[in-house]
């Protein structure tokens, strides 16, 4: 079991990513970084998805989302300082962005979905600036258009909600060309800011059993996810601590 994790706090992280999209004077900043939150799904999936695996190791940042990732890197001794959720972290960054006037673009969803959250965020953060939106059902052989659509509105922050691994392979690949600053893979964060699945309540965020809530609200689109996926995590995990693996640190 391999891959790359920054041990950095949500802090920390917010502070990269708004230095990577700081201007100076009139010029845009130079190169895209991409934002990976690390699951024990994405590190299931990697050994048989090299472009998934691509993405990560080249990745500027990739922090410890899930819970498993945490017991992971406590088990090989990593000095992970806590969690950083994708919703969590893009919170985060769209409060900054609001106070720092940082351009931002939500691609992927339903149309509808995407549409509430657009409306719900500028509510929420008043003055945010929406450089656009775009939801994710096109084909991706055709991702040009898109890509064209996302770069006339020049964003600093680029949002992509496709669902693992197709958003993290799409952020490496296309990022770039967008010209965002930053590009960020964030699940099913666009679902719940816009108010279509509850989160889950804080008491259940702190102790790290949101999967819970998120198996009650979908068991079956969960189930995998939660039970299978975090089975074979935990056994990668086994096999590599018993064979003295220790997994590369930031």
């Amino acid at each position: 079991m391999s891959a790359p994790l920054d041990c950095v706090t949500i802090e920390e992280a917010v502070d990269l990513c708004v230095g990577w999209a700081s201007r100076d004077g009139a010029a845009r900043p130079v190169g895209t970084h991409n934002v990976i939150t690390l699951n024990s799904k994405t590190v299931v999936t990697i050994p048989d998805n090299p472009a998934l695996r691509q993405s990560v190791e080249k990745a500027s940042l990739v922090v410890a989302d899930g819970v498993s990732i945490s017991l992971a890197a406590r088990a090989f001794r990593i000095p992970l300082p806590g969690r950083v959720t994708g919703i969590d972290l893009m919170t985060r960054l769209l409060e900054v962005a609001q106070q720092k006037r940082i351009s931002c673009y939500f691609l992927g969803a339903r149309e509808e979905v995407v549409q509430t959250l657009v409306a719900k965020l500028a509510e929420r953060y008043p003055g945010l600036p929406i450089a656009g939106y775009h939801h994710g059902y096109f084909d991706r052989r055709g991702a040009g258009e898109v890509v064209r659509l996302v770069k006339a509105a020049n964003p600093l922050f680029l949002f992509v909600a496709f669902g693992l691994p197709e958003a993290e392979i799409w952020c490496h690949t296309h990022g770039p060309a967008t010209g965002a600053a930053v590009t960020m893979s964030v699940g099913g964060s666009f679902d719940v800011l816009s108010g279509t699945i509850r989160r889950s309540p804080f008491w259940m965020q702190k102790y790290g059993i949101e999967w819970l809530w998120r198996f009650a609200l979908e068991p079956r689109k969960r189930f995998k996810v939660i039970f299978v996926d975090n089975v074979v995590f935990l056994w990668m995990v086994a096999r590599a601590y018993l064979r003295g693996h220790r997994s590369p640190k930031a």
